[in-house]
């Protein structure tokens, strides 16, 4: 009756109540992600295979793989403490790791995108549909912008939609042209029209740049791992003293 009770995340969970719990989960963060497809015009497929959905899903998915791999191993007979501290190490660095992921993956994609839209992408004046504020900071503020256009040579309407970020006091170019002439420039994959972005100045020619890409991915990664190691430094410290002091009280 005890064992009923136990918690799908508990070490000593059956392995099958894992991988149900843990399923679970990921499908869950992968609705999550998908819905507002769900809610836009044209192919949920080919967005959903195209966006952040799926990298982000699969790194939750190979995350929580890792965190229960890791524990498995820690709870078999015969292993090292010192293999169960570098086993927990990892895992508390890719706990630390995988929230930056979820957001550097992403930048990938839109790097991937603006250098396919830069490359053979169809410039063209969307019909704003719609504007939502999806939150402000004490710097900045954000906005949504939806809107809908129908591709060169089909006559099935495709959906889409763009943040754009202002200052405080300061209204982002790009929102006030949108709101003022109820059209959002944009360029499409004529391939895969789901595929778009807002084409204003050089901002695709911005997100298609792989150096700063890499720069603003490699600065967010670093952060946790610095913080790791910091953690781990101080807990080596501890130990060594807390060794040292057991072997002066033996001797």
């Amino acid at each position: 009756m005890a064992s009923s009770s136990v918690s799908w995340m508990a070490p000593d969970a059956p392995l099958g109540r894992k991988l149900i719990g843990s399923g679970g989960l990921v499908l869950l963060g992968f609705c999550f992600l998908a819905w507002p497809d769900l809610l836009m015009r044209g192919s949920f497929v080919e967005r959903v295979t195209h966006d952040h959905t799926l990298p982000v899903t699969a790194m939750l998915a190979v995350t929580l793989f890792f965190i229960e791999l890791g524990i498995a191993y820690n709870r078999r007979q015969g292993v090292s403490p010192g293999r169960r501290e570098t086993v927990a190490a990892v895992m508390f660095l890719l706990i630390l790791e995988a929230p930056i992921l979820m957001v550097v993956l992403p930048e990938f994609r839109q790097y991937r995108l603006a250098r396919d839209l830069v490359a053979h992408g169809v410039s063209t004046q969307a019909r704003l549909v719609r504007t939502m504020g999806t939150g402000c900071g004490k710097a900045a503020c954000s906005d949504e912008l939806f809107y809908s256009f129908t591709p060169a040579g089909t006559q099935q309407p495709v959906s889409g939609s763009v943040e754009v970020t202002h200052s405080r006091g300061e209204v982002d170019p790009a929102y006030s042209y949108a709101v003022d002439t109820q059209t959002v420039p944009i360029l499409y994959d004529p391939q895969a029209p789901g595929r778009s972005m807002l084409y204003w100045q050089d901002r695709i020619a911005r997100r298609a740049s792989l150096r700063d890409t890499l720069s603003i991915s490699g600065i967010l990664l670093a952060i946790p791992l610095v913080f790791w190691a910091c953690m781990m430094a101080i807990g080596l410290h501890v130990m060594r003293k807390k060794r040292r002091k057991q072997d002066e009280e033996a001797g």
